[in-house]
């Protein structure tokens, strides 16, 4: 391996380049190695990055696997790195796999923790969509009204909860958050898709209720949610969960087109 780092006059140097050169006949096929790997974690975004040298000079991709999908690394000189977001709270791993063009890989693995927390009393975590009343109980009799912190797990595909540090006081199954989710009281796990002018959020038909998306009528221990403008009907009463979206005024049943 050839380090190259540039000097200036003024004995200012600049960043190191390294590269993989071979000196004599070629080495019988090998697979790549890896070495330094690290992952750093920002919000719900975690960067795991490291060095990646083959002898044979035949290296062909450096691929990170995630629990939420996998990233093709950015390979420059003997550097990779590659970014995933998104990602649940809590401690989580990686999956680095270095192929070359004749199909031999190595592999290794990096740990890290996404700090996807939210601290609030147990009426806001209600509000926020973190919990609901089926487990309002335990919760109540845990932290009665003092806030407490509540983290985002991976409970299943695609699939998230939040719980407090010993699990016994856990909210249900929901679609995992995105970052800038978190932490929020609003109850919207939801942004701008599809269209620049679409929005939409995903909550329990109570809390669309409470934000003017939609309106209720019928039975009050059991009514009937409609989204607001468009008069759709929403299923599952109070706590049904739905996603809604809007382009203008009126509120429609669905994500963004």
């Amino acid at each position: 391996m050839v380090t190259v780092v540039a000097t200036d006059d003024a004995g200012a140097a600049g960043e190191a380049y390294a590269e993989t050169v071979r000196v004599g006949p070629e080495p019988p096929q090998t697979a790549p190695e890896l070495s330094n790997i690290a992952a750093s974690s920002i919000g719900q975004c975690v960067t795991v990055s490291g060095n990646v040298v083959d002898k044979n000079l035949d290296l062909d991709t450096v691929e990170v696997s995630y629990s939420n999908g996998t990233v093709t690394a950015a390979v420059t000189g003997t550097d990779f790195t590659a970014e995933q977001c998104n990602l649940p709270g809590g401690t989580g791993s990686a999956q680095v796999t270095a192929s070359d063009l004749t199909g031999l890989s190595a592999s290794a693995s990096v740990s890290f923790t996404v700090d996807a927390g939210a601290t609030a009393t147990l009426d806001a975590h209600i509000a926020a969509g973190r919990l609901d009343y089926t487990n309002y109980a335990n919760c109540y009799l845990e932290y009665s009204t003092s806030p407490f912190r509540l983290d985002e797990y991976s409970a299943a595909a695609g699939q998230c909860q939040w719980r407090d540090d010993d699990a016994s006081c856990v909210g249900p199954q929901l679609a995992c958050s995105s970052g800038e989710g978190n932490g929020g009281d609003s109850g919207d796990s939801g942004g701008d898709n599809g269209s620049s002018n679409c929005t939409e959020a995903s909550t329990y038909n109570y809390y669309h209720k409470t934000a003017g998306r939609a309106y209720s009528t019928g039975n009050p221990l059991a009514p009937d949610y409609f989204a607001n403008g468009s008069g759709e009907s929403m299923p599952g009463s109070t706590w049904g969960l739905n996603t809604l979206h809007s382009e203008d005024s009126s509120w429609y049943l669905g994500p963004c087109p």
